[in-house]
């Protein structure tokens, strides 16, 4: 439902009003309208004869809920529901039959960005430590399910260096599985890719991309700056040989030719570089050097972006090393062929048969970081097409986008690709160049297809340096430079959580880093927030009278706070009989500002007064009801009249259970001096049937200490005894309920 084709950028959303303060005409339903269930505000509300019920909203936006403006989402169930496949079909067939020009400008810019993609899906093949054909197939899959139910028209996905970094551990005849065989590290990486998919569609049904936003923006940063870093790291292999010289090399070596063409067969240890003083070295930098001068001039002439820079700069990179470096200089560099050769095949089923002595958990463990790289890139790439649409960001499409990467790692997993993910800059391209419809971005993923079944032998005459400097460039466009600057400018924990990201994603890899700087930004903000604990302190009068120490709270009250608001109540020797804890300007956040709540009205009981807290808002109050078990010592009301009726409810209900217990310790005190049992009464009491009768302390009331009606203590009349006033105020102390007195 979301970008149906001929779908248009949208301007800004309007803000929902109410039809009192702003009246609109009516609009009739348009066939986009037919699509969408009807609205789910209006869905209990009758229908007059031939009236039509309004559509739902399928997309989110602006209402204004008692004054407050917030952003609105649809239900995943409605959106869902109101996708209708045979109306999706009969709509795209008449778009696109009255607007053919729109249908051959969409084909048009898939097939420029499938070019485009040709050289970097190579480049980060050779990243990722995989054959070529590896990440063509990626490519392939990724562009034509992702192009198709993403949750963004126009959206390129592919193999992405973001996920090439972090296979490179999986391959690397260095990293953590360096015990195994490059066939069984390759099945093993298959297996790696296909667990991504699964827990990337696990992660988009479980709506989790909207936690994409807990993400600071120093920590996108280092994370851009990191991954740079790490591709340009990985460049360096461009520059290294096979050490292992046989008779053939060596006689190619005295016309200064590489040591061994079959690069791909050597390994790690095999490789060392290639001298500063051969040919091959300079030659291969001035191929880097072209290709970076053509990638920066291109777009600066006029209508330098007809044709896609890259494969200018890359068809030149190829003709000058075949024309020029071979044939007129006789020296030559290494090109794809000779570091991979291409098969030209289509993707074949091939579920990864990985070892039976496979580490299951450290490839769980990079399935984890590769889902959340991908999932972080995604979502990034689906925030700048929105900003350049000017769409209102939808959480609903962001987990859609997630199933839809799912769904093709997934598949890459099991036809022997090495997965990708969303990718920025051929997005951007693609929505600035007019594509507004999934045809631009599925017909990205055909083109694709047909390059690797029919350009094979044409890709694999492509010089790795003419590669190297598309990747340098890539480098260039995707760090940070501004970092340097705002190293100085932004605040030091910012500056902090800048450098860790980059180093951590350096050091482990971007999964690690991003998380770590999301936990770092949390403790620098619950540390500062918690220090900023404002509380405003006033007197004021209950509408009976009653005098309240009310404490108006201005910040959030949460863990990070609940020291500085417990200080406050140390000292409460000057404080009223009621204490009132006011969140009009605050929240309550977390169980332990629930749990300082708690103790504070403690500390304030138990020195003989009444703590309340006011004005909770609507989800802090579900929190208090579900642990209202758990308030022991404070109550919850909503405005000062309610105090007051608490406390007469409770002082009424105290007053009485005072009395029933001080005349039961006083009848046994009574029937002591009188011989009389405790059970007895008192003549004239009026509550002598129904007070409670506390269980006497064994020792004190036995039948061998009471004396006769006519024994010590009592009257010769037999009247009761005069009443001393240290019995009563010890059968007061005794009867009152344990709250430090007061009442």
């Amino acid at each position: 439902p979301h970008g149906a084709p001929g779908g248009r950028a949208r301007g800004p959303p309007a803000i929902r009003r109410t039809p009192s303060a702003h009246p609109t005409a009516p609009r009739t339903p348009s066939a986009r309208d037919a699509m969408a269930p009807p609205a789910a505000d209006d869905s209990a509300h009758s229908l007059a004869p031939g009236e039509t019920r309004p559509a739902r909203q399928t997309e989110p936006h602006i209402i204004s809920d008692q004054g407050r403006l917030r952003t609105k989402e649809p239900k995943a169930l409605d959106v869902l529901l109101a996708f209708d496949p045979v109306a999706y079909a009969k709509n795209s067939y008449t778009f696109f039959r009255d607007d053919p020009v729109l249908l051959k400008n969409e084909i048009l810019s898939g097939l420029t960005v499938a070019v485009m993609q040709v050289p970097e899906s190579v480049a980060f093949s050779f990243v990722a430590g995989v054959d070529p054909i590896v990440g063509l197939y990626a490519t392939f899959f990724l562009g034509l399910i992702t192009g198709a139910i993403g949750g963004k028209p126009g959206m390129i996905s592919g193999a992405a260096g973001a996920m090439a970094v972090v296979l490179k551990d999986v391959t690397d005849e260095n990293g953590p599985l360096s015990d195994f065989t490059d066939d069984e590290r390759f099945e093993m990486m298959l297996f790696v890719v296909f667990m991504l998919g699964v827990i990337q569609t696990i992660l988009g049904f479980l709506q989790t991309a909207k936690f994409v936003r807990l993400i600071p923006q120093p920590a996108m940063v280092g994370f851009l700056n990191g991954l740079a870093i790490i591709i340009f790291i990985s460049q360096f292999g461009a520059f290294k040989e096979c050490n292992e010289v046989d008779i053939d090399d060596e006689e190619k070596d005295d016309i200064d030719d590489p040591k061994d063409p079959d690069f791909g067969d050597c390994d790690a240890g095999e490789l060392e570089w290639m001298p500063i003083t051969a040919s091959r070295t300079w030659l291969t930098l001035w191929l880097v050097a072209l290709t970076m001068i053509v990638l920066y001039i291109m777009p600066k002439l006029p209508n330098g972006k007809v044709i896609p820079p890259s494969l200018v700069a890359i068809i030149i990179g190829t003709l000058w090393e075949h024309y020029i470096n071979r044939e007129l200089i006789g020296v030559r560099t290494r090109t794809v062929g000779e570091t991979a050769g291409l098969s030209g095949a289509p993707p074949t089923w091939h579920f990864p048969n990985i070892p039976g002595n496979a580490p299951l958990g450290i490839l769980f463990e990079y399935a984890v970081s590769l889902a959340l790289v991908g999932l972080i890139e995604s979502v990034m790439t689906l925030q700048a097409v929105d900003d350049i649409t000017q769409t209102m960001p939808s959480t609903f499409r962001a987990n859609q986008e997630c199933v839809a990467q799912g769904l093709a790692n997934l598949a890459c997993g099991v036809f022997g690709a090495m997965g990708g993910d969303a990718m920025i800059g051929q997005s951007t391209i693609n929505i600035m160049n007019g594509a507004k419809t999934r045809v631009s971005s599925t017909m990205a993923g055909w083109f694709m297809l047909v390059f690797i079944v029919g350009l094979s032998p044409v890709i694999e005459l492509v010089p790795i340096g003419t590669l190297t400097g598309v990747l340098f460039m890539v480098v260039i466009s995707t760090f940070n430079w501004d970092t340097f600057t705002l190293l100085r400018k932004v605040p030091r924990t910012d500056a902090f959580i800048i450098i860790e990201v980059t180093v951590l994603a350096v050091l482990t890899n971007l999964a690690v880093a991003v998380l770590c700087g999301v936990a770092t930004a949390g403790v620098f903000h619950a540390w500062r927030e918690g220090g900023r604990m404002s509380v405003v302190c006033a007197d004021e009068v209950t509408p009976e009278g009653r005098k309240v120490r009310a404490y108006h709270l201005h910040s959030p009250l949460f863990f990070g706070s609940v020291r500085p608001f417990s200080n406050f109540f140390i000292d409460m020797s000057e404080l009223p009989d009621v204490v009132v804890v006011d969140f009009t300007k605050s929240t309550l956040s977390d169980y332990s500002a629930f749990q300082v709540l708690n103790d504070v009205g403690q500390r304030v009981r138990n020195s003989g007064r009444w703590f309340f807290i006011l004005n909770l808002e609507r989800k802090e109050e579900a929190l208090f009801e579900k642990a209202e078990d758990l308030a022991d010592h404070f109550f919850y009301v909503k405005s000062l009249e309610e105090v007051d009726d608490v406390l007469r409810t409770y002082k009424a209900r105290d007053k009485k259970s005072l009395s029933q217990r001080a005349g039961a310790l006083l009848r046994r005190h009574l029937g002591r001096a009188t011989g009389r049992g405790s059970d007895g009464g008192l003549a004239g009491h009026p509550e002598g049937d129904e007070t409670e009768h506390a269980q006497a302390p064994s020792g004190d009331d036995d039948g061998s200490e009471r004396k006769g009606e006519g024994g010590e203590g009592a009257s010769p009349s037999g009247r009761l005894p005069p009443l001393q006033m240290g019995d009563v105020e010890d059968a007061i102390a005794r009867a009152s309920p344990r709250r430090g007195g007061g009442d």
